[in-house]
């Protein structure tokens, strides 16, 4: 086999690398590869050098390597293979021989290696539709966006095989690739986590919140207040206590605005001290619990500044002056007051209301920002700051879920993966808003890139007394104009419409599907496929699905959409038919049961005023379109 067609196969198979694959290997090169003599019944080998280090790329006995790195796996679990290194392919064909009908994929760090593998074997064992993906490193960050990609599609226990020769040879790749490998699966579970708890809760908080939203004035109205202005950050981490003297003298001589995140508000009320402006973005009902001694004490000196998806019922009882911003999981603030037509920016949601304050101050071009009790670790055994009468502030570390990492001193503090999760998305901010005068004064808290550690009773000595209007919250501010509003609710609801229609078409085809799934009719089946993928993308496009049944139903659509790749590759038409009913079936039910649950409260905020279909018409057509419950396939 020439290399031309190795390098045709593979740009055939996987187009999205043909560019790479068409690139000639750099000139100055550090890889060399040189063929090795092989008796006729043996593997095919090379001898590699990379830098200064050099190595076979299989052992000089293939099969025997081969064997033990795989046979180990025969009694695990693998839902799709990830191989570190494509080599001359041995371990591939080894593979599926013991494994036939799991998936896998390879990513190869150099591109040299990639050209040999073309010109020194044949393809036909690899012509296999279990062989799903191929991504070549071209820099530093080709890992990291693979990563994301392959393991948001990607269903299932996922494992991951390197040869010897690659851990010896590419030792500081494949370290970041492992890093960064495990740190993406972190993040996912995370997401999903978060997810599952507060989906359903974004779009409820968005419809609640949607009368206070046009009640409201957006803080971006008052930006001019705050450009250049310093701001204290105040987030509720055990060092906060230590600092409550130098809050004070602050707050006395008005030389920079204070703003809590979360759960510091109550530890300053505690003390005596009311901030500027207290912070709140969290969608779960017991988030009233941070507001609760500003409730009960009917504190009306504070000011709110409240996520458009907030939670705990706080609005309506909050005697202050409130100010809102929309954030991105807010999708009827979005569509409804869109940035394009209020001019003001969208806050990305984040993993803890300290790092949603912190986007909030630098789009508000406010400077130097000083965060305080930012500890993002334990400290004395404990985790939060006292005063708060809904936490407990101490915490006994728990070795199994706890690392060190790097403090403010020098030294190291013991943290947990959600507090070091919230630092390093901090310091993602800080350098994405490539902001210089961020300082961080938390003694003995986690050391945060992008923001030097300086005690905060120094910093006070640089702040400038009465530089900050006090009475910044207090001038009225014009709410939205909300002529737009009547036109956009009706196009939504034409959208509901249409997205009613498309899941009644879903459903015909589901029956057709399964009508032809017994009677073996392929033909009729490979149509049917074409018109549910006209089908599911009308309804996936749909402005009201996209707004408001797809972000309450986001985990299980990230399940079917994990799920997609195996269907689109699955070659055997009745097990492909039978596969889109059950997966995609699964994630209509759930479907339906959201809509069932969105409806009241929808009509109750949104359409009033407005004409609709026949309710019980709509009813009928949703609670129609599941059929794989009772369909015997």
């Amino acid at each position: 086999m020439t290399s031309l067609s190795g390098l045709s196969f593979l740009k055939a198979k996987f187009p999205h690398t043909e560019k790479v694959i068409s690139m000639a290997p750099k000139e100055n090169s550090l890889v060399t590869l040189t063929p090795v003599a092989q008796e006729q019944d043996q593997l095919s080998n090379v001898h590699i050098k990379y830098g200064d280090k050099q190595s076979y790329l299989h052992q000089q006995h293939p099969i025997h390597e081969i064997k033990i790195l795989l046979d180990s796996l025969k009694n695990e679990k693998i839902d799709h293979m990830l191989f570190y290194g494509i080599g001359l392919g041995h371990h591939i064909d080894y593979f599926q021989q013991q494994f036939p009908n799991v998936p896998y994929s390879v990513y190869e760090p150099k591109l040299e290696i990639v050209h040999y593998f073309c010109t020194n074997r044949s393809f036909e064992s690899l012509d296999t539709p279990k062989w799903r993906d191929l991504a070549i490193e071209t820099s530093a960050n080709s890992s990291s966006y693979f990563l994301r990609q392959f393991i948001d599609k990607t269903p299932g226990t996922i494992s991951l095989c390197i040869l010897p020769s690659y851990e010896y040879l590419f030792e500081q790749e494949i370290s970041r690739f492992k890093q960064e490998f495990e740190q993406v699966l972190k993040h996912k579970k995370g997401n999903r986590i978060v997810s599952h708890k507060f989906s359903q809760f974004w779009i409820q908080n968005s419809l609640n919140n949607f009368k206070e939203i046009c009640q409201t004035p957006n803080i971006f109205q008052k930006k001019k207040s705050f450009e250049n202005k310093p701001v204290v950050l105040v987030s509720a981490g055990p060092s906060l206590e230590e600092e409550i003297p130098y809050l004070k003298q602050i707050k006395q001589d008005q030389s920079a605005y204070i703003f809590t995140a979360g759960s510091a508000l109550s530890t300053l009320i505690s003390h005596g001290l009311y901030p500027d402006a207290a912070c709140s973005y969290d969608p779960h009902p017991e988030n009233g619990k941070v507001f609760s001694k500003v409730i009960d004490q009917q504190i009306a000196e504070i000011p709110i500044i409240f996520g458009s998806c907030i939670g705990g019922d706080i609005l309506t009882h909050y005697h202050g002056t409130k100010l809102h911003m929309i954030t991105t999981q807010d999708t009827v603030g979005s569509y409804l007051f869109p940035s394009q037509r209020t001019g003001y920016p969208v806050i990305r949601d984040a993993s803890s209301i300290a790092v949603v304050t912190l986007q909030l101050l630098c789009l508000l071009q406010c400077g130097p920002i000083i965060l305080v009790g930012q500890n993002f670790a334990y400290r004395n055994g404990y985790q939060y700051a006292g005063g708060i009468d809904y936490i407990n502030p101490q915490k006994t570390i728990d070795p199994k879920h706890s690392e060190h990492i790097p403090d403010v001193y020098g030294g190291t503090v013991a943290t947990n993966p959600s507090f070091k999760s919230m630092r390093d998305e901090m310091s993602i901010y800080i350098r994405m808003f490539k902001k210089q005068d961020v300082i961080n004064t938390t003694k003995g808290g986690a050391a945060i890139a992008g923001a030097p550690f300086r005690e905060l009773k120094e910093v006070i000595q640089q702040l400038v007394p009465y530089s900050i209007d006090v009475n910044a919250f207090r001038a009225p501010e014009p709410v939205y104009n909300q002529d737009h509003i009547p036109a956009a609710i009706q196009q939504l609801e034409q959208e509901h419409q249409n997205m009613n229609h498309a899941l009644f078409e879903i459903q015909r085809i589901f029956l057709e599907m399964n009508q032809y799934i017994r009677s073996n009719q392929h033909q009729l089946l490979i149509e049917s496929f074409s018109k549910f993928d006209h089908a599911f993308n009308q309804w996936h496009n749909n402005l009201f699905s996209k707004i408001f049944v797809i972000p309450m139903c986001r985990v299980s659509y990230e399940i079917l959409y994990q799920q997609v790749e195996n269907m689109r590759k699955e070659q055997q038409l009745i097990l492909k038919a039978e596969a889109i009913l059950n997966h995609y079936g699964a994630f209509f039910e759930q479907v339906k049961q959201k809509y069932a649950q969105l409806m009241p409260q929808y009509q109750e905020v949104l359409p009033k005023n407005q004409t609709y279909q026949n309710k019980k018409d709509e009813n009928e057509t949703i609670s129609n379109i599941y059929p794989h419950r009772s369909l015997n396939i």
